[in-house]
């Protein structure tokens, strides 16, 4: 399956054990992630700012608990990789705008 080890499967940890049960709830997590933006985007576009608020919080702690639960501790990678972790702070600010600033709904 891809979304498991490929050729580095050789059984010392769950990372690198094909049929891990921690590889689906590694799935799940990106499922509701994925689920969350598209609450987050329909939120904003009917102008529900704080449904929108939530669903990003939701699909952010995701994403968190997601990395927390791979292994690694994703808080020492951030002065290797400060560009990717600058890009999801850019997504999350420009998603806390999108949400406060979207037009409120005024049909209740």
């Amino acid at each position: 399956m891809s979304l498991q080890c490929d050729e580095a499967c050789d059984g010392s940890d769950w990372q690198h054990t094909a049929h891990a049960p921690q590889w689906t709830l590694l799935t799940a997590f990106g499922c509701a992630v994925l689920v969350s933006g598209v609450l987050f985007f329909a939120a904003v576009y009917r102008g529900r700012a704080l449904r929108a608020l939530g669903a990003l919080a939701f699909g952010a702690l995701m994403l968190a608990s997601g990395l927390s639960f791979w292994g690694s501790d994703w808080r020492a990678d951030i002065p290797r990789h400060p560009l990717a972790y600058g890009a999801v702070a850019v997504v999350l600010i420009g998603g806390v705008l999108a949400a406060l600033l979207s037009p409120t709904d005024r049909t209740g």
